[in-house]
């Protein structure tokens, strides 16, 4: 381990800048191979996002459930800060289409990201696995009803 990362720490960074990336990476696909409207990108791109945390738990865990910020002194940007870029052009580009929200755009996105992971934590921690309403009617929701004001 030490042959390519100087400490624990490090390598727990590497892992997790990995995941954001991958992460990035199926949102951005969904976003791409959806044709439909701004509106219909987003929810495609929320449901990447639930199904990397589903797919890929212990990274999820180690992205989400961490404060990963400190581990590398040598990085000056949080490999989430990519990840808060594309939620926000996923809610700027339904903006571009005529999506009004009452509050900010940033204030939007903010909101919409926080409720995924929020829903996907319960899920994966307590009850969620066992009622009737799936993660996909979630991920449907919340950018319908965010659409909606």
């Amino acid at each position: 381990m030490y042959l390519h990362f100087h400490s624990k720490e490090a390598l727990a960074w590497s892992v997790a800048a990995d995941g954001y990336d991958r992460l990035i990476e199926a949102m951005r696909e969904a976003d791409h191979a959806d044709a439909g409207t701004a509106a219909d990108r987003l929810r495609a791109q929320a449901h990447a996002f639930w199904l990397f945390a589903q797919s890929n738990r212990g990274v999820f865990r180690l992205m989400f459930g961490h404060d990963i910020g400190h581990l590398d002194p040598n990085t000056s940007e949080h490999p989430g800060s990519r990840l808060w870029r594309q939620w926000l052009a996923a809610v700027r580009a339904c903006e571009a289409e005529g999506h009004a929200w009452p509050v900010s755009t940033e204030r939007t996105a903010e909101e919409l990201w926080s409720a995924v992971l929020g829903r996907f934590a319960l899920w994966s921690t307590t009850f969620g696995q066992t009622e009737s309403h799936s993660p996909r009617e979630f991920t449907d929701y919340l950018p319908d009803r965010l659409l909606a004001q």
